[in-house]
This record gives structure tokens, sequence and C-alpha cells, in this order.
């Protein structure tokens, strides 16, 4: 949101580097840091920084979402407080804090 990073998903597998997300200095291209904690043969298809840019969320092709605070990608983010599946079944809500 602030243009100091730029997350890009690695796609795990076979012969290759676990699944994670990089966290990327834009002028550089260089990377900052590295989010881990998926399957190892994930592929990381969805991300969105929080409006404040604390916190960042990753999700996978095989349905799974983690939930990463950028400044301090090991504490997680806040705890999970409350989950509700929207009328579809496919949408839900998270809430964190």
């Amino acid at each position: 949101p602030d243009g100091k990073l730029v997350a890009a998903g690695v796609r795990g597998g076979a012969g290759k580097v676990p699944a994670a997300v990089q966290l990327l200095d834009p002028a550089s291209g260089k990377e900052v840091r590295r989010l881990a904690g998926f399957a190892a043969d994930a592929a990381v298809t969805a991300l969105a920084f929080s409006p404040d840019g604390k916190t960042l969320l990753a999700g996978t092709a095989a349905g799974e979402v983690k939930r990463f605070a950028v400044a301090d990608p090991a504490a997680g983010g806040e705890p999970v407080t409350g989950v509700s599946f929207a009328p579809d079944g496919r949408t839900y809500l998270v809430v964190a804090g």
C-alpha cells in the first residue's frame, strides 16, 4: 500500500524451493524477506496487503490461507477471534484482534 514492498508468490514442488511469499524492494527487485509455512508443493496464487500495510494475506491453489505480520512475520498477526461463512457457503469472514 505504501509502495515500499512488493509481494510475490513462490511455487514449491519437487526439485524446487519450498512454497513461500517473497517480499521484494520494488526499486532494486531484491528480496527483503521470505515468508514460509506453506505445504512444500503449494502454489501461492493470491496475495493482498491490508490497507495499513501491516498484514499480508496469502492464498494457495489448494485453498490454504496464511496471514503474516509484515513487520514481524514470526508473529503471524493477531489471534483469530471469529470465523463465519456467508450464505453462499463459498465466501467466509475471518475476524482478528
